[in-house]
C-alpha cells in the first residue's frame, strides 16, 4: 500500500451472489434481534469517508502585512483557508451570485480565527472591504519561492499576519464530501478548543519558520484542522437541510450509516436497516431519503463503489475479483456493471486512468467519480 494512503478497513463478504442488495427482509433468517451477532455495531461514518482520501500535496506561506493592504486569491479547484495570526481582515468570497442573488457580504476576521473555503472559490482578503487588490498565488509567493520568514508587504499601518494553505486531497470520496460543504467555514478563535487554538499556533510557527521537517509536520497538522472545520460546521446551524453529512446530525440515520459504513459487505436490507434505527421499514426508508437525498440501498451501493474505487486505487496488485468480493459481491460480473454504472467506466479502465501521474496541483486529473448517480 502506497504510504501516503490512509489505510481503510473493509467487512469481510458473503456466501451468496448477487448484482444489487435485495429488498426482502429475510436476513439472519428472518429474525429481528439486532444483538452483537451483526457486524458493524459502532462506525465513524465521517472517519470513514476520510479514510478513503490522501493528502496528495500542500502549499503554505505567511506574510506579514500592514495597513491599508488587499490581496485576492484567483478561483481554485482545491480547498484553501486562512488563519488570522494576528491582527484582523475582512474576507470577501468573489463567487459567481445567482441570478436575483445579492453577493457575498464581507465577512470580518479577528486573530485566531480560521476560514476554509473547500471549494477554492475565488476571493479577497484587506484589512478593509472594497479596497483594490493585489493578485497573489501560492507560485508566487516570495516564502515558497526562496524560503525565509513572512512576506512583507502593505502600507505601514496596523499590522496582521496571516498563514495561508492550499491542499489536494484525492481519493473516491473526495468530489461527494466537498459537494455537501459550504462555500466557507469559519472557526472563531473564541469557540474552537483549547488544543486547536495551540494546533493553530503550532502550525503558524512551522509556517514562519520552515525548518527541516516542518512540511512532514504542516501536513499532519493541515488534517487535523480540515477535520475539525467540518466537526466545527456539523456543529453550527448553518448545515444543509440534505445530504449524507449534514444527516450524521439525525441520530437514527446516523445509527444506520454506521452500520453500513461499518460493514459494507453485509446483505443489507431496508428492513435491517430500519431495525437497527429503531424504526418500521416504512418509516426508516422515508426518513433516510429525506435526510440524505437518496434511498437507503442507493446509497449503500454508492458506498460500496467508493470503497471499491479506494481500493483500486490504493491496492494497485489486487485484483478485480478481491476487491468485488471485498464489498459483498460474489459475482465480478454484477460487481462491474456496478462500477461502470457509477464512474462511468469499468474497474480496469478507471484504475489505468488514477495511475496517471499528476504534475501539480493545477494538473488536470483523471475523470472524477460522479458525487451522486443513479445506481440502479
Amino acid at each position: 500500500m502506497n504510504s501516503n494512503q490512509k489505510s481503510f478497513s473493509i467487512a469481510r463478504s458473503y456466501d451468496h451472489e448477487r448484482g444489487q442488495p435485495q429488498e426482502t427482509d429475510e436476513a439472519y433468517g428472518g429474525r429481528s434481534d439486532t444483538s452483537a451477532e451483526r457486524p458493524g455495531r459502532r462506525a465513524d461514518v465521517l472517519a470513514s469517508v476520510l479514510g478513503t482520501l490522501r493528502l496528495s500535496e500542500a502549499r503554505y506561506c505567511a506574510s506579514d502585512l500592514s495597513a491599508p493592504w488587499a490581496i485576492h486569491f484567483a478561483a481554485r479547484k482545491n480547498p484553501i483557508f486562512h488563519i488570522v495570526d494576528r491582527g484582523s481582515a475582512w474576507l470577501t468570497i468573489n463567487k459567481p451570485a445567482d441570478p436575483g442573488e445579492p453577493g457575498e457580504v464581507p465577512l470580518a476576521l479577528v486573530g485566531g480565527d480560521v476560514v476554509l473555503l473547500p471549494h477554492g472559490h475565488a476571493h479577497t482578503l484587506g484589512d478593509e472591504p472594497g479596497r483594490k487588490a493585489k493578485v497573489v498565488d501560492f507560485s508566487d509567493h516570495p516564502q515558497i519561492l526562496h524560503g525565509g520568514g513572512p512576506a512583507v508587504w502593505g502600507g505601514g499601518g496596523g499590522r496582521t499576519l496571516l498563514v495561508c494553505g492550499e491542499f489536494q486531497l484525492l481519493g473516491p470520496t473526495m468530489l461527494p464530501l466537498q459537494n455537501e460543504l459550504p462555500t466557507r467555514i469559519v472557526l472563531r478563535a473564541g469557540e474552537a478548543s483549547e488544543w486547536l487554538t495551540m494546533t493553530l499556533r503550532l502550525l503558524a510557527h512551522e509556517v514562519m519558520g520552515m525548518e527541516l521537517g516542518a512540511e512532514l509536520i504542516m501536513n499532519r497538522l493541515v488534517e487535523v484542522i480540515f477535520i475539525q472545520c467540518i466537526r466545527g460546521w456539523l456543529r453550527g446551524s448553518e448545515v444543509a437541510q440534505q445530504g449524507w453529512l449534514s444527516a450524521l446530525r439525525d441520530p437514527l440515520v446516523a445509527r444506520a450509516l454506521s452500520r453500513m459504513h461499518q460493514s459494507p459487505a453485509y446483505p443489507w436490507t431496508v428492513g435491517e436497516l430500519g431495525r437497527c434505527a429503531g424504526l418500521s421499514r416504512s418509516v426508516f426508508s422515508e426518513r433516510f431519503a429525506r435526510a440524505v437525498g437518496e434511498p437507503p440501498l442507493s446509497y449503500l451501493t454508492r458506498w460500496r463503489m467508493q470503497l471499491s474505487a479506494a481500493r483500486l486505487l490504493s491496492e494497485p496488485s489486487e485484483s478485480l475479483k478481491e476487491i468485488a468480493e471485498a464489498v459483498g459481491y460474489q459475482s465480478v460480473a454484477a460487481w462491474n456493471r456496478a462500477f461502470r454504472r457509477f464512474a462511468e467506466r469499468p474497474p480496469a479502465e478507471w484504475r489505468e486512468l488514477q495511475h496517471r501521474p499528476l504534475a501539480s496541483l493545477h494538473a488536470v486529473e483523471p475523470p472524477a467519480l460522479p458525487a451522486r448517480r443513479r445506481l440502479a
